[in-house]
């Protein structure tokens, strides 16, 4: 008679998809075996942070403005670029201050 407590219980097989095999690429298991199918990997997925370029370019939006805001009042300014500075100056702003935020909200998701 043999002792039930020495035969270990058979772990069912993976489910089918696709697996990496030894040689880099994707192999499709179909639940029993393996099959003459490949495929290569997929690229990793975007963490969804920041990209450097939005960050800079907020950031140039924003020190852009605020040399505008410094420079608005200055006497060195004619009269039109003056009054181009009052209108840029608060585009930037919020432009810069919305690109920001935008780029902030990407990170979280």
């Amino acid at each position: 008679m043999t002792d039930m407590s020495d035969q270990q219980p058979q772990q069912p097989p993976p489910p089918p998809g696709w697996y990496p095999d030894q040689q880099g690429t994707m192999r499709w298991w179909d639940g029993n075996a393996w099959t003459a199918q490949t495929a290569q990997p997929h690229a990793p997925q975007s963490s969804g942070g920041v990209s450097v370029g939005k960050l800079i370019g907020g950031i140039v939006l924003l020190f852009l403005a605020l040399v505008g805001l410094a420079n608005a009042g200055s006497q060195d300014f004619a009269d039109g670029a003056e009054r181009l500075g009052y209108f840029l100056v608060p585009a930037l702003l919020i432009g810069g201050g919305i690109w920001l935020i935008i780029a902030a909200l990407n990170k979280k998701s």
